[in-house]
């Protein structure tokens, strides 16, 4: 699996799940901006779902090189449309 599908993977995985947790909440409320401008705090929420540095540092390096592109993966993941 390359960065990429791992990165879409665990964002998946970080969006998805019944709690309700604080990281969560803070990428979803992120999404729901529509608004690159708040991928800071998408990375922020994704940071909080993950206790893993490597998922972590993967997330970090995709995010580097296209921004927009993780932002919309997240945003497909929570039922909107790319933007």
């Amino acid at each position: 699996m390359g960065q990429w599908e791992e990165t879409d993977a665990n964002i998946r995985w970080s969006l998805g799940g019944q709690s309700d947790t604080e990281g969560r909440r803070i990428m979803r409320e992120a999404l729901g901006q529509g608004n690159i401008a708040f991928m800071g705090d998408f990375k922020t929420g994704f940071h909080k779902t993950q206790n893993d540095n490597h998922i972590k540092a993967l997330f970090d390096a995709c995010a580097r090189d296209d921004q927009r592109r993780v932002y919309n993966i997240g945003r497909r993941h929570n039922g909107q449309p790319d933007i």
